[in-house]
Parts: C-alpha cells; structure tokens; sequence
C-alpha cells in the first residue's frame, strides 16, 4: 500500500497528461490505473491536495498558456487541442482563472517578447 501511495502521483500523471487533449472519464483514469473512483478521488485529494476535476483543468490550462505562447495556433485550436468542447467555454474559465481572456494573454505575451 505504501508502494502504491508513493508512486501514484506519477502514475496518476502518466495516465492523464497525455489525455489532456481529448475528453475523458474517471472511469477510464481508474480502469487505466487499476483502482477504484472512491479510491482515486481519495487519493488525489490526499496526494496532491486537490480534487481530480481541479486537477485535469489545471493542467488542461497550463497547457493552453504554453500553446498560446509557443505556438502559431488560433484561439479555437487551442481549445479543442486542450480538450475545451467550445473557445467561448473555453475563454470563459481562462478569464475566471488568469483575470484576462486568451486574446489578451496571447497578445500581451507578444507585445513583451517584443
């Protein structure tokens, strides 16, 4: 068990970052790692202090914030490859959580490369 806890988060990593450019299930995170949702939603909230919708977002985010800096993508791209269903959803939960929408962030990000 203390094996398990150990190395979950990376597990918990592996199995979800590649995800995070399609839609998927708690289902599928615990049938890919072999544990129950009760046990999964226990363990991400004890191992990484969060809860799993908290999580698969933020790193959904994180990776919009790299493809909007780093690559020559269009606003709706980015949505889709992070797994948004539409950019006005998309931009919505952006501005909520960086207090400015992905338009701004892109082209402020632009400007002071400049």
């Amino acid at each position: 068990m203390r094996l398990l806890n150990a190395t979950f988060p990376s597990t918990y990593t592996t199995h979800t970052e590649p995800s995070a450019t399609i839609s998927f299930s708690v289902d599928d995170i615990c049938k890919s790692i072999g544990i129950s949702r009760v046990q999964l939603y226990r363990k991400v909230k004890a191992l990484l202090d969060c809860s799993i919708t908290d999580y698969i977002l933020n790193r959904r985010l994180q990776k919009a914030k790299y493809l909007l800096l780093n690559e020559d993508l269009s606003i709706a791209e980015v949505t889709y490859q992070v797994g948004f269903s539409s950019p006005t959803y998309f931009a919505t939960v952006f501005k909520a959580r960086y207090d400015c929408t992905p338009t701004a962030y892109k082209k402020n990000a632009t400007k002071d490369s400049v």
